[in-house]
């Protein structure tokens, strides 16, 4: 009897140790300061508001803190820009809310501020929409090279209309994102474009109209669609040094107009003309 009551002892002696060593090997609930990483986990998150990013000149919010920021409501910058990020480190989660305004900048990651240069390295915008402004991100990353977006802005599954502009940007990676815009849908050098969509809508004759304009860049996986352009002659693809696979044009004008080093592979234009560069510049529709 003695030796049971001791094996039951040291049983629930070693139940209870290992349950205390269970329940201490259990992980944090706090998440880890710090931006969303490549995973899309959040590190501590800082709500966009007057108090965390104050406006500033014609900008309704600046960020100048390193930090994960959301969105929890929409923002109406009237007449003014919305958003400035004026820090490295920065992702911007939209939270599916609306940054609104009828000003320049919708978002902008500044190349410089006044005559100062501004480095910002990792900036992620992601999940939700710009609307009204003349350009709805200008995203000129600085400082880590000009032939990689690894460091630079990432812009993930927005949904931008623009009065002229929809993204404008330097080392970016675009990905997921929808844009509507009346004379350029994506302004993009040294940047990769992914599973986007833009679409050219509106009276531009007057300007060059492309649905992506670009430099030494890489497209893939994107629609263009310029059948509500209301411009004599859109262009859908107008870029040189670019790499543009499984991607299509819809609609009048010139489908894919590849300047030098450029090529399409795995595309599809139902444009009217398509225009393949002197040097190096190859279009295969083959799918």
């Amino acid at each position: 009897m003695h030796t049971r009551t001791t094996s039951l002892i040291a049983f629930l002696t070693v139940f209870t140790i290992l349950g205390i060593t269970l329940v201490l090997a259990q992980p944090s609930l706090t998440p880890p300061a710090g931006p969303i990483d490549e995973s899309g986990r959040f590190g501590t998150l800082i709500e966009l508001n007057d108090d965390t990013a104050p406006g500033a000149g014609v900008y309704a919010h600046v960020i100048t803190t390193p930090g994960s920021y959301i969105l929890t409501g929409d923002i109406d910058a009237g007449s003014g820009s919305g958003v400035e990020i004026r820090a490295a480190d920065v992702t911007l989660d939209l939270n599916g809310y609306t940054i609104r305004g009828t000003g320049e900048d919708g978002v902008s990651v500044p190349e410089v501020t006044g005559t100062s240069p501004v480095e910002t390295p990792g900036i992620t915008l992601r999940n939700g929409n710009i609307v009204g402004f003349t350009t709805g991100v200008r995203a000129f990353s600085r400082g880590f090279g000009t032939t990689s977006s690894s460091d630079g802005v990432r812009l993930d599954d927005l949904q931008i209309r623009a009065t002229r502009t929809g993204i404008t940007a330097r080392s970016a990676r675009i990905t997921d994102c929808a844009v509507q815009a009346p004379v350029t849908g994506i302004d993009a050098d040294f940047s990769v474009i992914d599973g986007s969509e833009l679409r050219l809508a509106g009276n531009t004759n007057a300007f060059i109209v492309a649905a992506i304009d670009t430099n030494d860049s890489t497209i893939s996986r994107t629609v263009i669609d310029r059948s509500r352009s209301e411009s004599s002659t859109p262009r859908g693809f107008d870029v040189s040094r670019t790499l543009v696979s499984a991607s299509s044009v819809h609609g009048g004008g010139t489908g894919f107009a590849l300047g030098d080093d450029s090529v399409a592979n795995g595309c599809v234009s139902t444009a009217a003309s398509n225009f393949v560069g002197a040097s190096a510049a190859t279009f295969n529709s083959n799918f």
